[in-house]
């Protein structure tokens, strides 16, 4: 048995065989706890019993690099640490705060943003990583647009991440992400949220492009992980390491417009409400061209 320094349950043994295994993978953490040092003891028939020190040291298991085409990790700055040097034009009020990896930063809802300084080929679908400390709707805002390469007056609609929905929608609080086959039409997508219901589905040809595992919104001042997951053939949503909802694509491309700017934090050109801002702190953003594996995205997560 397990005397002591099981921090948090990590780690469960066999009464039998003595095997020691991870029984909390939230508990087992480099950056919260890099080594173990629990007291076992272990007893025989005649309740003889002998204890010793067990040293469990975790290894660091840093975040995918293939495929990364961005990562603004938001410490007092904007600038792209991807070897793609795409950096952000900066037309937020640079209010950086404590985020999950040194500092994140705050968008106020009503007038931040950043437009990246290239553009970014979205026609094969991308996956996202990204940390969220959402405040929800800020008024009349509506979608709060984490990031989009979407344009509706130029019919250019590329792709949108956003962190709610729109006019009676804007209290949903779900992670929703579209890519367009079309840049003339918002209806010809593949889209998932991280929250949907089996009654949603129906409005739909085919409901049975969508599964539903562990639907789930996003918490109002809750640091939360989210992850967009485009591989060849479905699209994930993931909160917290959990995957959400999944829908095979019905596109194997989406329109694509290179010269189309990419923004982070509203989008000047959806359409709808008065600018699209999201509300809340952003930290850790990344971007592949690739899908991810379930084990790189615990990794994210646990990163």
């Amino acid at each position: 048995s397990i005397l002591s320094g099981n921090t948090d349950n990590a780690f469960e043994i066999s009464e039998i065989t003595g095997t020691i295994t991870v029984d909390n993978e939230d508990a087992v953490d480099y950056e919260i706890n890099p080594c173990f040092t629990m007291l076992v003891e272990v007893k025989n028939h005649e309740n003889k019993t002998a204890s010793a020190k067990i040293k469990v040291n975790i290894n660091n298991i840093d975040p995918p690099q293939f495929g990364l085409i961005l990562y603004c990790p938001f410490d007092r700055n904007t600038e792209d640490l991807s070897l793609n040097h795409n950096d952000g034009i900066d037309f937020t009020s640079r209010y950086y705060v404590p985020g999950k990896r040194f500092t994140a930063l705050n968008f106020n809802g009503k007038t931040d943003y950043i437009k990246l300084s290239k553009s970014i080929n979205s026609q094969d679908g991308l996956s996202f990583s990204f940390w969220l400390k959402t405040r929800g709707a800020n008024t009349a805002e509506n979608n709060g647009v984490i990031i989009g390469k979407y344009n509706m007056s130029t019919d250019r609609r590329c792709f949108l991440i956003y962190s709610f929905g729109g006019y009676e929608t804007r209290s949903d609080n779900r992670l929703s992400a579209a890519f367009y086959k079309y840049g003339s039409s918002a209806s010809i997508h593949d889209h998932v949220k991280s929250y949907m219901e089996p009654g949603e589905l129906i409005i739909f040809p085919n409901p049975g492009l969508w599964t539903l595992s562990n639907p789930s919104r996003l918490e109002l001042d809750k640091w939360t992980h989210c992850v967009v997951n485009v591989n060849s053939t479905t699209i994930e949503i993931w909160i917290n390491g959990v995957l959400c909802t999944t829908k095979i694509r019905e596109y194997t491309s989406y329109f694509n417009y290179i010269y189309e700017p990419v923004y982070i934090g509203t989008n000047p050109a959806i359409g709808e409400g008065s600018n699209n801002h999201f509300n809340g702190v952003l930290d850790e953003l990344r971007i592949y061209t690739r899908g991810l594996t379930i084990g790189e995205i615990r990794t994210l997560y646990k990163e």
